[in-house]
């Protein structure tokens, strides 16, 4: 495995590319299950993003790989025996802003205030929503914001910054679209919910606080440049941080940190 590429899904499942090969996986680091998919047609650029619609076991489940590099889905069934490429309309696709729901892909292009619906088949078909834009706090300007999909629904998490650096957090909050609106609106409480956001790798996953055993109502995320998980309560307001590694003699390390997230059984 050590030559392999590497790319996390929210199922718990990494992706794997092996670059001389092209040969493609998808792996269950827990229990070490493999589940081996179609070779590709060239190497991956780094900067993409795979996502599952179901567990890899399940027969009606597909996977998509996003190149932001060159603007590129790459679709596979469980089914077939190959990946189909599309050409992305998009010139600039944002790993933060892409969630798959519904067996559609989502990207919110938070600059000109759309909500793009990609839906798969022998072509890609593209539906373009305008979209009420959320209301910015004042005098915060500097931000990062994640889509995610949690039940049914899409959700934005926005990390608002003091002046112009990204170390300093003033405010974080969350909206929920509503498609028969097409408007966000803010969210006081995530009830049994728990959201995971991984600093600038694009990765945001929900799950059920009761399941996992954890404080409910919390969005748990790491930043690229500690070694510190951090908690946002949401009814507090706070954000508290832990060590999970205390050995003094531990780097910080250059990869991009990510959740791994368990596998429903």
């Amino acid at each position: 495995m050590e030559r392999f590429s590497c790319w996390v899904t929210s199922q718990g499942w990494l992706f794997l590319l092996d670059p001389l090969s092209l040969r493609t996986v998808l792996w269950d680091p827990i229990t070490l299950r493999k589940v081996k998919l179609p070779p590709m047609e060239l190497d991956l650029a780094k900067q993409c993003k795979c996502i599952l619609s179901a567990q890899p076991t399940d027969p009606n489940c597909f996977g998509v790989i996003i190149d932001r590099t060159n603007s590129i889905f790459w679709y596979c069934h469980s089914r077939e025996n190959k990946w189909v490429k599309y050409k992305c309309p998009i010139s600039k696709i944002n790993l933060e802003s892409i969630v798959l729901m519904k067996s559609n892909i989502y990207h919110y292009d938070f600059c000109n205030e759309n909500l793009v619906i990609f839906g798969f088949g022998s072509s890609l078909d593209v539906t373009t929503l305008p979209v009420k834009r959320c209301k910015f706090p004042a005098g915060l300007y500097m931000r990062q914001h994640y889509l995610l999909e949690s039940r049914g629904d899409l959700f934005l998490v926005f990390f608002w910054f003091l002046r112009c650096t990204l170390r300093t957090i003033a405010h974080i909050c969350v909206w929920k679209m509503d498609l028969s609106k097409q408007a966000w609106f803010p969210v006081e409480s995530l009830d049994d919910r728990v959201f995971f956001v991984s600093g600038m790798s694009g990765f945001a996953a929900s799950r059920s606080a009761r399941e996992l055993g954890v404080k409910s109502n919390c969005i748990y995320f790491v930043n690229s440049d500690d070694k510190y998980l951090h908690i946002f309560d949401m009814e507090e307001g706070t954000i508290a941080t832990h060590n999970p590694c205390p050995n003094p003699n531990l780097n910080v390390s250059w990869c991009e940190p990510f959740f791994m997230m368990p596998i429903s059984r």
